[in-house]
Formats: structure tokens, sequence, C-alpha cells
């Protein structure tokens, strides 16, 4: 199956957009093996609007791929890249540079010692995120923990080390509300990923009715448009996120309950 030439020049802006550079258009056995792969994945999910999920998928094999090859230019490029994907969404949650290069470096050496793990290479990024998410909720966990340890040494100066961790446990750190709000946020990331750039505005009034708790009325007037619409965009969103090989299936039972 050939592309046409729209697409094939959209495809070109996706990779350029996320500074994708392990596939080189010049070289014309690469690019049309790796655009077909992106027209199978198209094909698969049965939505010809989902070129920008279809190119992240096909390049995720791509990266992967990169990513495994030990030793390699092509490995050093990959982990570069994977570097650029991961750093901007953890440096957005701790708004530290020093914490969030720690952390992402903790991310890329867990990516390398588990690539062994990846069952399939077009979800390699779903994958990556995953990984993100654990590595963000035990840096809020230690950060609390060192939070309440440094209040606890400065009102009770006296107790021993001992004493202040015994007093730290019993403290009651909120630990599951600070990996309820990553998880929301690593939900919202995977809905616009899921809708895609072209349906954002689709993601932003199903994110305003389902995880803020707005009312038709309230996500209307925040947005400019009509009741009639927000409820059109909220079920046309739900129908795209059903129907989407990146957003999980399971996940879809917690909306089926939203009475417009």
């Amino acid at each position: 199956m050939t592309i046409a030439f729209q697409s094939e020049t959209e495809i070109r802006d996706i990779l350029s957009r996320y500074r994708w550079q392990l596939i080189n258009p010049e070289n014309k056995s690469e690019w049309e093996a790796f655009t077909n792969n992106v027209v199978d994945l198209i094909s698969s999910t049965k939505d010809p609007s989902a070129l920008n999920r279809a190119v992240i998928g096909a390049y995720c094999t791509v990266l992967y791929t990169a990513a495994t090859d030990d030793g390699s230019n092509r490995q050093r490029q990959a982990f570069e890249e994977l570097w650029r994907w991961i750093y901007p969404r953890v440096f957005q949650r701790v708004d530290d540079r020093e914490s969030a290069e720690d952390v992402s470096q903790t991310i890329l050496l867990k990516v390398y010692n588990s690539l062994g793990q990846v069952e399939d290479a077009r979800g390699f990024l779903a994958w990556i995120n995953k990984i993100t998410f654990s590595a963000m909720s035990d840096h809020y966990r230690k950060a609390e923990r060192q939070k309440k340890h440094e209040e606890i040494s400065l009102d009770n100066p006296s107790l021993d080390i001992e004493s202040q961790i015994a007093v730290a446990n019993a403290s009651g750190i909120d630990y599951l509300k600070i990996e309820l709000q990553v998880a929301e946020s690593e939900l919202i990331d995977l809905i616009y990923s899921s809708l895609g750039e072209t349906r954002r505005k689709r993601g932003d009034v199903f994110i305003a009715l389902v995880l803020q708790g707005l009312s038709v009325i309230e996500v209307a007037k925040k947005f400019a448009t009509t009741p009639a619409n927000v409820r059109v965009l909220y079920y046309r969103a739900k129908q795209d996120l059903a129907n989407s090989d990146t957003f999980a299936k399971e996940l879809m039972p917690l909306f089926s309950n939203i009475d417009l």
C-alpha cells in the first residue's frame, strides 16, 4: 500500500516535531519500510485520522531496535532522543532542574537495564511512561520523607535517628494522595496522546468533565462554546479513546457512568 504525498509530508512534520532522526527520508528503502509500517498501523485501527499515533507506534519499533544495538552510534542517538522524551515530562512535574536530571537519569538507567522486558516494540514509549510514573512516585515519596524528616529534626532536636524515624512513620504522610496526583497527570498525558493534536479540544472537554468534575454549563463557559457542543465533543472523545490502540481499554468503564 502506498501513502499519499500529503500524508508523507505530515509524517516528516511529526518526526521533526519530536526531533526523531533515526529514520532518514533520503534512504528510500528505509523510508518506504517505515511509511508502510505507519500505513499498516492506521489500517489496523480503522481510523484514517490516527496518523500521529501511527507514526509514534512505527517509530517506537525503530527506537527500540536502536536502543538495543549495544555500542553503536544508533544506540547513543536513541538514548539522546529518549532523554529528550523523558526529561521535559519529569521537569514539568518536579520544576527543579537538578532533581529532574537525577530522576531522568534514573529512568534511563532503568530503561537500559530492562530492555529485555519489552514485549511489543510498538509500545516502547508507553512502557517507558510506566517506568517514568514509577520513578516519579518514588521521587515524591522520598521528597515527602525528607521534608518530614527535616521538620521533625528541627522540632525535636533531642531525638536520636531511630526515634525520628519512628515519629515519621507515625506522622501520617499521605502517600496515596501523592500517587493519585501523579497518576492523574499521567492519565491526562495518555488522553491527549491517544486523541492526537488535531483532537485536543475533545481532550480539553473530556478532562474538564471527567477528571475536573465540572458541569456541562461550566465547561461551556470555560471554552466559550455551547452546552450542546460540549456534549458532542465529550461523546466523540469517549468514542475515540475506546477505539484507540494506545488507551487502555480497561480504563473505559471508569467513564461509562458519566451522565450529561
